[in-house]
């Protein structure tokens, strides 16, 4: 019988709660981006939000400078990364590309649900 070894994530909002994590599990070794775990799970955290709402300009260019008389606005629900997450969530990408299984150790909210 063939097992493959499946790669955990386990990803945080913090880098606080994968520490303390990573101390409940055992640390193989970390760096400034992970945390390794004795049996090889990885835990990453976001360290704050990764995305924020799109601006009714960026749905549509007209609405860019809208007025009372444009309200409501109802955009289409888009999410655009954050200038200053892009390492983060490369960093997020490339680990999510060679695991198997993802624990998602964040907020239960909303806001946790996009970093």
């Amino acid at each position: 019988m063939n097992i493959e070894k499946r790669e955990t994530i386990i990803l945080t909002s913090t880098r606080g709660m994968a520490h303390a994590l990573g101390r409940r599990f055992g640390v193989r070794s970390a760096s400034t981006s992970e945390i390794v775990t004795r049996k090889g799970t990885r835990i990453l955290w976001t360290g704050g939000p990764l995305l924020r709402h799109c601006t009714p300009g960026e749905y549509r260019p007209r609405l860019k400078d809208y007025r009372l008389s444009d309200l409501p606005i109802l955009p289409d629900f888009r999410l655009k990364p954050i200038a200053t997450a892009r390492d983060r969530i490369k960093a997020i990408q490339d680990a999510l590309s060679v695991c198997d299984q993802v624990i998602h150790a964040g907020s239960p909210d909303a806001g946790g649900q996009f970093g």
